[in-house]
């Protein structure tokens, strides 16, 4: 075993003279006498009390050397440790040692009982000192090879941690063991010599030894042992095993004796003056002794993070969460396959299920509802609809409470941006919110069958603002997710390190950051959900600002930003912005070894099992920002199509190309992109798709939106046992044509993704595209430091190479000059994060921003022009 150089704290007081080095080098040797000679001459009691005596008169010899000869005087005293130190002597080294030695007792009787010895005990042939030294030999080679592992193999560890956690050692403290930890001692001691038949007076006197060495290895007491450490295992070697560097603390494993360290390498003392610092790396590790007997079943407490509550209850809430996603996304996942074998059939039994229920409302009798019995009646009376069309019947049944569009009054209003400039408001009534909760359900439950570690942790969820604003009526517009992780269940909601009033802040940047304080103080969160990965990419660039007060507030507890919270949110939060200086601490230490002072998000939460968000359409290259910032044995989950009017897909496995529609809950409508666009619309059906082919969609709901045209652009990837999965590609409108090429973003997307596939120094670069009618071109914003000028240029005569490889029309344009080469311009990094601010402050919902990729130029309002680089 490598030796650990040797690290030297001052004394506290000067070396003392010839007199005290006479006192501090037989101070040990005479209370042992004493003790022993105290239970000779006690021999008339009862051989317990004359050991519980002798053990009293050492414990009271050794508390007066601390007063007397203290190591440091800091240390002296009992103090409200103490107390706890107490609850250990009593429950544990009294309590439970009684406890388990009589049921041993019990079970070995039994055991002889059955099976008579062979042969009577050789220990009576032996003198009494004899026995005593024999005991020690064979208890301590026990003693010192379950402790050893109790450092080494790390489930031991946990429990063993609770007798490292005290940062000061002194003599009553020596029993501060976890039961558990106790409980594996003994079988290498006190269990085994009642196995082994020995005399109970030799048990005694190892009992008697154990004791008063143990209070002296402990004690705060300046000892000056000398060649003596060669023998016992003193307090000068054991308080470097106490150490804060675990490559001190893991030395000196003796209890007694320090021979089986010698013989095996373990032994250390560089000198008398002890270790720099004591406990664990974990400063904030729980002290009081009901904290500490939860606290070795939260995995890596000894290194880093708080303890999260009880973790005996935190273990089965997390089954019972577990258990109920298999239950109800289990019914949802049983539903959908009864509803795969006949996709016709199914479409057409949820339609008039949705007709049947709306028949009589104001909308359903214009359209004829009642007579409708085919898809195709219901196509031939019901014309598609854009949000304009319906907002009139939206507003008119808000307005009177008349079920104009719904029979079902409104629970509350999606709310998302609107083609006019003003918001659509998206009716969810009751039903339509537990379908969409019976949606999540089955994500969830496919995520748990990708990931069965998902939920071992804590959860970290970004989601909208449940209530955004009030309706004259007073019914409350927002999100719907927003609305969901409100009303979880209490015990599920324990699990999210973020309680939902964070999330009702309108300032963007103060809500990420208090989110980053509220996150960053946990250490195992292994879930992380956000739909849009660029509010991921968001919070990292956040965190990487304001990483200083972040972490002193971590240390020393509030928010930096406190006085810009409201009052509701600030009372909300009371008890969970406590101070964390360990992990604080540990956060430095990580961001010490990036050279530029990042701490990129994946080490923040090093337990991270799954990331979930989009993956695809205009969120790609965010996604391909977002994956760089983690390890690579995260799971990334496609969160699938979501929109405000409906959830699209549920994606049932990991890398799936694309989603599940759920035919269960809405009726689906399809034309081909081509057709659409000729203005001769062919509605198809999902058992009409071909795979490969891209198509606009168009949903019915039970809530009012019928032949809803979405204005999206979705492929169909594959159709495993008949079923199309979709893929959504982009807005109707992410397409540009100058001279008739019809660029569409998935393509420009498409284009940079290859370069960084292609090129290692292109990886990671978030593009732009704007549509330069005049200069007949494209310009290209670029984002990337790494790129000058002339890395530029050569990047956009690989993307015209790429572009005219994707798109025929592109290609042909090109060829013949009609279409001009696109021209990169680099921006600062943070443009394209304050572009999606810019969005979300001029109409677009925070949590919904999604960046056209491919634009007009003159479409683009935000002033990209003081972001070239360069400028000043």
């Amino acid at each position: 075993m490598s030796v650990p150089a040797p690290v030297c704290s001052l004394p506290d007081e000067a070396p003392p003279g010839p007199a005290g080095m006479l006192i501090r080098a037989m101070f040990y040797p005479a209370v042992i006498t004493i003790c022993f000679a105290c239970f000779g001459a006690w021999s008339p009691l009862a051989l317990d009390l004359r050991v519980f005596l002798a053990i009293c008169v050492g414990g009271a010899l050794i508390a007066l050397g601390e007063w007397w000869l203290p190591f440091k005087r800091e240390w002296r005293g009992f103090g409200r440790d103490s107390w706890d130190d107490a609850l250990y002597l009593v429950l544990v080294q009294q309590g439970l040692v009684r406890l388990a030695e009589g049921a041993w007792v019990w079970l070995w009787i039994k055991t002889l009982q059955a099976v008579p010895p062979a042969a009577p005990g050789a220990w009576a042939q032996l003198p009494l000192a004899a026995q005593f030294v024999l005991l020690l030999l064979i208890g301590e080679f026990g003693k010192y090879w379950v402790h050893r592992w109790s450092h080494e193999w790390p489930w031991l560890w946990r429990f063993h941690a609770v007798h490292h956690s005290v940062p000061r050692v002194y003599w009553f403290n020596v029993g501060r063991f976890h039961p558990l930890d106790k409980f594996l001692q003994m079988f290498s001691e006190s269990l085994l010599f009642l196995a082994l038949g020995a005399p109970r007076e030799a048990i005694a006197l190892y009992a008697l030894f154990y004791a008063v060495n143990g209070f002296f290895q402990h004690a705060n007491i300046d000892l000056r042992l000398g060649p003596l450490n060669r023998i016992i295992s003193s307090a000068q070697q054991h308080r470097f095993h106490h150490s804060r560097a675990i490559a001190e603390s893991n030395t000196n494993y003796g209890n007694k004796l320090s021979l089986y360290d010698q013989l095996f390498g373990t032994y250390y003392l560089p000198h008398g003056q002890g270790p720099l610092e004591y406990g664990l790396i974990n400063r904030d590790y729980p002290k009081g002794f009901w904290a500490q007997l939860w606290a070795p079943f939260q995995a890596g407490l000894d290194q880093a993070g708080a303890p999260s509550g009880n973790p005996l209850w935190a273990w089965l809430l997390r089954r019972l969460i577990v258990a109920r996603i298999r239950w109800k996304g289990g019914l949802a996942q049983r539903r959908l396959r009864r509803a795969q074998r006949d996709l016709r059939a199914t479409q057409t039994r949820v339609l008039l299920a949705i007709l049947a229920a709306q028949r009589e409302t104001a909308f359903g009798r214009q359209h004829g509802f009642a007579a409708i019995r085919t898809i195709a009646d219901f196509q031939c009376q019901v014309p598609v609809h854009g949000y304009e069309d319906l907002r009139p019947w939206i507003e008119q049944q808000e307005a009177t409470g008349e079920p104009r569009l719904n029979h079902e009054p409104p629970r509350f209003y999606a709310l998302t941006s609107g083609s006019t400039g003003q918001p659509k408001l998206i009716p969810v009534t009751g039903s339509a919110f537990a379908a969409y909760r019976r949606l999540q359900d089955l994500w969830l439950y496919h995520s748990l069958k990708l990931c069965p570690e998902l939920f071992e942790g804590q959860y970290l969820a970004f989601v909208g603002a449940a209530e955004e604003g009030k309706l004259p009526s007073g019914r409350s517009f927002g999100s719907t997710s927003g609305h969901v992780y409100q009303t979880l269940p209490t015990l599920v909601r324990r699990a999210y390190v973020v309680p939902p009033e964070v999330f009702e802040l309108h300032d963007a940047e103060l809500k990420y950051l208090l989110i980053l304080r509220l996150a960053i103080a946990e250490a195992g969160i292994s879930f992380i959900g956000s739909v849009n990965p660029s509010t991921l990419v968001l919070v990292q660039e956040l965190l990487n600002r304001h990483l200083a007060p972040l972490l002193a507030d971590l240390e020393a507890g509030g928010f930096f930003r406190a006085d810009a919270l409201p009052a509701p949110l600030r009372e909300a939060l009371r008890g969970r912005l406590g101070p964390v200086p360990g992990r604080a601490d540990q956060l430095r230490a990580l961001a010490r070894q990036d050279p530029t002072g990042a701490l990129p998000l994946g080490q923040v939460w090093p337990n991270t099992r799954m990331v979930a968000c989009w993956q695809g359409g205009g969120c790609r290259l965010a996604f391909a920002k977002l994956q760089g910032l983690f390890s690579a044995s995260v799971v990334w989950r496609e969160i699938g199509y979501l929109a405000s009017e409906f959830r699209g897909t549920t994606p049932l496995s990991d890398g799936a190309v694309g989603g599940m529609p759920n035919l269960v809950d809405y009726v689906y409508e399809f034309v081909p992109v081509a057709d659409w666009e000729r203005g001769q619309p062919r509605f198809l059906l999902l058992d009409e798709l071909e795979t490969g082919q891209d198509y606009y969609l168009f949903v019915t709901t039970g809530y009012g939106l019928y032949r809803y045209h979405m204005n999206d652009i979705v492929r169909v990837s594959e159709r495993p046992e008949g079923v199309p999965r979709l893929l959504f590609l982009q807005k109707g409108k992410g397409v540009t044509s100058i001279t008739g090429e019809k660029l569409y973003e998935q393509q420009f997307l498409t284009a940079v993704v290859r370069l960084g596939e292609h090129t290692p120094a292109y990886r990671g670069i978030e593009a732009l595209a704007l549509a330069d009618v005049e200069a007949a071109g494209y310009l290209v914003l670029v984002e990337s430091g790494s790129l000058d000028e002339t890395a530029l240029a050569r990047w956009a005569a690989a993307l015209d190479g790429e572009l005219a490889a994707i798109n025929l029309e592109y290609a042909a344009k090109r060829d013949s000059g009609r279409l001009q080469p696109p021209r990169a311009i680099g921006v600062k990094e943070g443009c394209f994060a304050a572009l999606r601010r810019f969005q979300a402050e001029h109409g677009q919902r925070e949590s919904q921003v999604k960046l056209i990729h491919v634009q007009r130029r003159e479409d683009l309002a935000f002033d990209w022009e003081s972001w070239r680089l360069g400028k000043v």
